[in-house]
């Protein structure tokens, strides 16, 4: 096994040095989902030369069967595709020498999979969301499964017997609880669409880089990625691996009564800043040292979560992530598009969708206007413009003003869905304009004083509907607008853009400006938190932009 840094021990050698026992991986249970209509992996660990087998029964007849011999000590078998169904049987038996081992799992489903991987804005749990425990107490059925990755950020003996314990569970208000809020409202909207069950399969952590979540082999490869190792391998110096695992203890005991004080105090000072609260609470010294056991290192969620569930059979990925990049937002999207063939050669998977959300509206009230939000949407629209099989939910209304946690999430889930339709399913019922935003065509200069935006998605026209977005303490006339804004070839500083008055011309938008001759780019939205006014027909938001003229 590679070395996590070249200044360390992998801590997960642990997987080096346990014995080998046959079993599924953990991520087969019972109740599981498996994806309809797909040819399927199973996989897991075994003695080596070892005859393995897995059939699928339902009401006692063989579905599939799949039988290979392994030499070495895991296994990985395909089986054929299936239809929809509820309520089989899988059974998988292991021969080795004249021992038979037999593994059983019960209540498992054929429908469809997806996994909802990112960092924070994903993990956000379904009873801390709005609408969600209302959305708990009335559903008493629901098609929707869920399986959570368990979050442990390296091997030890604590990992695999958190492993044992994890399994599918189905919805009751005790288990969904903590499900991701968006991950559950669109498998339920999926599941209603389909009339099927839908399994969610929770892989993600919060203030992840989406470096956590690639193979280290690809960052070291690129001079670019290995600046994130830099940050590491810098941080470490010459720390045994006992002495990294002593600091970063340390700093869990630390930040587990911190974490305390701080919710006590903005249970009772909602609306106080960022400064008084560290003053009262003490510092946070939040994502701790940047060592071999910190989560967020680079490679360590790829290894510790996302291998211990692939190449699970799944139909597509949501994503939602960026937040964490934006201190290099220029990179994020050869980053991103990396991470994703990354993740589908490991699901063995090329044509995989990936569908994400580009980042909200956002900003802390005692930040500046860093723009550098804007790069992140802008890399994620690149990488959704450059990359096959992706979709692009634009929730520019769907911030929170002070907080990176809006807890409205059913419109992102609700988008999200949209793109899988149309994207994954090609549902041919559903337009594009109701699925997708409108985002910039082309411009054109009409005459001296104005110059004409035309728009993709925009066949019924714009209309106006000013969003703050949930949980914003200012009157709408306090706060920016997502505003048009040129740049002229005349101005000396290059970060001069002026502010400029458009009207809408149907489904077009007309800018009223001093020179379009000299108008060098056009830009929208570009403010890491302002007012978002302007939807089409299906309250889908312009998507943010730069255009040159």
């Amino acid at each position: 096994m590679s070395l996590l840094y070249s200044k360390t021990v992998y801590p997960e050698n642990l997987l080096e040095t346990r014995p080998v026992v046959f079993s599924l991986a953990k991520v087969f249970s019972n109740h599981c989902v498996l994806q309809r209509n797909k040819p399927l992996y199973f996989f897991g660990t075994c003695p080596e030369n070892s005859e393995i087998s897995v059939t699928i029964y339902s009401e006692g007849k063989a579905l599939a069967c799949g039988k290979r011999f392994f030499k070495g000590s895991e296994f990985i078998l395909l089986l054929p595709a299936l239809n929809a169904t509820d309520n089989t049987t899988v059974k998988a038996v292991c021969k080795t020498g004249n021992e038979v081992f037999t593994q059983e799992l019960t209540d498992v489903c054929f429908g469809e999979v997806f996994l909802a991987g990112g960092q924070s804005n994903m993990e956000f749990e379904l009873q801390n969301c709005v609408g969600g425990k209302e959305e708990l107490a009335s559903v008493k059925e629901s098609k929707v499964r869920f399986y959570y990755t368990q979050k442990n950020a390296f091997f030890d003996e604590h990992f695999f017997e958190a492993e044992n314990w994890s399994g599918w569970q189905t919805f009751s208000q005790e288990n969904a609880e903590a499900w991701s809020a968006v991950g559950y409202f669109f498998g339920k909207e999926l599941a209603e669409k389909l009339d099927c069950t839908v399994g969610i399969l929770g892989c993600n952590w919060g203030g992840t880089s989406a470096t956590s979540w690639m193979n280290r082999e690809t960052v070291d490869k690129s001079l670019d990625f290995k600046k994130y190792v830099e940050d590491y391998e810098e941080k470490i110096g010459n720390d045994s691996l006992e002495e990294q695992k002593r600091k970063y203890d340390e700093y869990l005991a630390y930040n587990a009564e911190w974490q305390k004080r701080i919710d006590a105090f903005y249970a009772k000072n909602p609306n106080a800043l960022w400064e008084d609260a560290l003053k009262e609470c003490g510092d946070s010294i939040w994502p701790g040292p940047l060592n071999s056991f910190n989560p967020i290192r680079t490679g360590g969620l790829y290894e510790s979560m996302l291998k211990r569930v692939a190449p699970y059979t799944v139909k597509g990925v949501i994503w939602y992530q960026g937040e964490s990049d934006d201190h290099r937002p220029d990179m994020y999207h050869e980053l991103f598009t990396a991470m994703i063939n990354d993740w589908r050669k490991l699901f063995k998977d090329d044509t995989l969708p990936f569908i994400f959300t580009q980042l909200p509206m956002h900003r802390y009230i005692q930040d500046a206007d860093w723009k550098h939000w804007c790069k992140i949407r802008e890399a994620q629209m690149k990488t959704f413009n450059t990359v096959n099989h992706t979709g692009i939910a634009v929730c520019l209304d769907c911030g929170k003003y002070n907080d990176i946690h809006p807890t409205e999430k059913n419109t992102v889930a609700h988008r999200l869905l949209l793109q899988a339709l149309k994207q994954v399913y090609d549902d041919t019922t559903l337009s594009d304009e109701e699925c997708f935003a409108p985002t910039i065509k082309y411009s054109e200069i009409i005459d001296e004083n104005t110059i004409k935006l035309n728009f993709n998605n925009m066949e019924n026209g714009f209309k106006i509907e000013p969003s703050i977005p949930y949980g914003d303490p200012n009157p709408i006339d306090k706060i920016n607008k997502a505003v048009f804004e040129v740049h002229y070839f005349t101005n000396d500083a290059s970060e001069a853009y002026e502010k400029v008055e458009y009207v809408i011309d149907n489904n077009a938008i007309l800018l009223k400006v001093s020179n379009a001759f000299d108008v060098d780019e056009v830009r929208y939205a570009w403010t890491n938190y302002g007012v978002v006014e302007l939807f089409n027909k299906f309250n889908q938001p312009l998507a943010p932009f730069r255009i040159k003229i």
